[in-house]
């Protein structure tokens, strides 16, 4: 089980590039900031950049896994090819 999965998606016209490179960055500040190691699994799924990120945050206090969470959904909130799952598995996508 992932504590969370979030999947940039397309509809015919590619992925939200932008928020994608958005997202990584802020993987890579928020674990510097906060010293910890996010276990990260990306699966990619389509022709048009599809890809899914499957997180772990068994390994953060409860706090961080809160600040997390809630700053991944203030950072997609505004996507309309970003869907955000919780508490979930990760599957390869055919």
């Amino acid at each position: 089980m992932y504590t969370l999965r979030v999947s940039f998606f397309s509809i015919g016209s590619g992925i939200d590039g932008k928020a994608k490179q958005e997202y990584e960055q802020y993987i890579n500040e928020f674990q510097t900031i906060n010293n910890v190691t996010i276990v990260l699994n990306k699966t990619y799924w389509g022709k048009e950049g599809e890809i899914d990120y499957c997180i772990k945050l068994a390994g953060l206090t409860n706090e961080l896994q809160q600040e997390f969470i809630q700053s991944t959904k203030d950072k997609i909130k505004d996507s309309k090819r970003i869907r955000l799952y919780e508490n979930t598995t990760c599957t390869i996508k055919k």
